[in-house]
């Protein structure tokens, strides 16, 4: 799935206000939308994207992930990015995360069933 096509089907689910991640490296690690509107990502994929599309090591691409996504604080909406059986809630906005600032924020664990 390619960044317009993510963008394309939450629109055509009647999502207006999803909040995504920009950039093809997280395109195929987006899973869907919840009931609320919020978008779900699966944290394996996007790694494995970032090692594709950005030529990081898996390494580098958990680091960036957990300090920049996972472990920042950006206004103006929900996702949720699933790890395993658990899955991380926290705040992003509509963003090029290649410009990612970092913000302290608390992260909270919630059940993905």
């Amino acid at each position: 799935m390619t960044e317009q096509e993510v963008k394309d089907y939450i629109c055509d689910m009647g999502y207006e206000d999803v909040v995504v991640l920009d950039g093809e490296a997280y395109a195929d690690a987006f899973v869907g939308v919840t009931m609320e509107g919020i978008a779900i990502y699966d944290y394996e994929m996007m790694v494995e994207g970032l090692v594709i599309h950005d030529g990081m090591t898996d390494e580098e691409a958990r680091e960036w992930i957990d300090y920049n996504i996972i472990g920042a604080y950006i206004q103006n909406g929900p996702m949720i990015i699933n790890i395993g059986n658990e899955a991380y809630e926290h705040k992003v906005k509509h963003i090029d995360v290649t410009n990612v600032k970092e913000i302290n924020e608390e992260v909270v664990i919630s059940d993905v069933a």
